[in-house]
């Protein structure tokens, strides 16, 4: 069992991505020929741009390792350095500056963490004290990273490595709703979802918290990705539910309860569906074709796990954080244009 799970964090206290100058295409060497036919010349601009998201996804794997890699030859350094000037060694440091800020984790805080871990994480003893471990274990982390910050400071790093310029916004084919939020928002974040997957659970969550920053300036088109078992069913019972104007509450309940196909008949009971209308909806499978749709489109997109959004046409993979997710439509919002969706009307 892995409680551990890939967030995508700010390596580097003075230079997150958010923080870092990223250069435009156009400053990183563009006229560089990488090839002539003739008097023509090829660019390394125009060979990334031929190559597509497979390059820039190289591009983006090769500056996260160079974050992570950096960080850790940054902090080591430093950590020497401030011990060298106390007359410590780096453990003694770290002895009196981190370990003490490293408290022992509570039951209260451990209980806390299984909550938000629904089924993932059992609460027996196993879980317990793997909940344990991982709760002291970003304890220390995060006592480390703030220390170290504070060197990156007092030590006047400057960081001069670039992000990769992100590649031109996609353009995703299919209707435009289920919608949650207003359907004139101008920032369109469009989510590839399995009601049975647990990081979509999570993200549910969290884009129903965006919403709630961003009222007016974001609506959430849901799309579905069925990869597990019961997916399918679920997502046909929310699109029935859909046509009832009560997608939301439908689709909330079913990741709230963490729903199998067992579960349908008695959340359509419980947001107050029609359920004549409800139970015909299934009997004659009505969204069958749309839900084969959306898969269909998932894989032209090339998407190989849930959940993937698209943020105004940038792709994103995995359950975002509200931090992340909050700076790529602040990001959008700045855009002179932003991806074009048309309206649709929440179902």
């Amino acid at each position: 069992m892995r409680i551990l799970v890939w967030i995508r964090l700010c390596l580097l206290p003075l230079a997150c991505t958010s923080m870092i100058s990223v250069q435009a295409a156009e400053d990183r060497a563009p006229s560089i020929a990488v090839a002539h036919i003739g008097d023509r010349a090829i660019s390394l601009q125009e060979l990334d741009a031929a190559g597509g998201r497979p390059l820039y996804d190289l591009a983006e794997q090769l500056y996260e390792s160079r974050v992570r890699a950096l960080y850790q030859l940054l902090s080591t350094e430093l950590l020497n350095r401030e011990a060298n000037a106390r007359g410590l060694t780096a453990q003694q440091l770290t002895d009196q500056e981190i370990v003490p800020k490293s408290a022992e984790v509570s039951d209260a805080e451990i209980d806390a963490f299984l909550k938000t871990q629904g089924s993932k994480v059992p609460n027996d003893a196993r879980g317990r004290q793997q909940a344990r471990v991982y709760l002291g274990m970003k304890r220390q982390s995060d006592a480390k990273r703030a220390f170290v910050t504070q060197l990156f400071q007092k030590y006047q790093v400057r960081v001069a490595l670039t992000a990769p310029p992100p590649p031109p916004p996609e353009t995703v084919l299919g209707p435009m709703d289920p919608v949650l939020g207003k359907p004139e928002a101008p920032v369109t974040i469009i989510a590839f979802s399995d009601y049975r997957c647990p990081y979509c659970r999570d993200l549910s969550r969290t884009l129903d918290q965006l919403l709630e920053r961003h009222p007016d300036d974001v609506r959430v088109v849901y799309r579905n990705y069925p990869l597990h078992d019961d997916s399918a069913a679920l997502a046909q019972a929310a699109l029935c539910a859909a046509d009832q104007g009560k997608f939301a509450p439908y689709h909330q309940n079913v990741f709230a309860r963490n729903a199998g196909a067992k579960d349908v008949a008695a959340i359509a009971v419980d947001v107050g569906l029609d359920l004549p209308s409800f139970d015909a909806c299934i009997k004659d499978e009505r969204h069958r074709s749309r839900i084969d749709d959306d898969m269909k489109e998932g894989q032209r997109l090339g998407i190989s796990g849930t959940p993937t959004l698209f943020v105004a046409g940038q792709r994103l993979r995995g359950a975002q954080s509200l931090e992340r997710l909050t700076s790529a439509v602040q990001q959008a919002l700045r855009a002179p244009t932003l991806a074009a969706t048309p309206a649709a009307p929440t179902r």
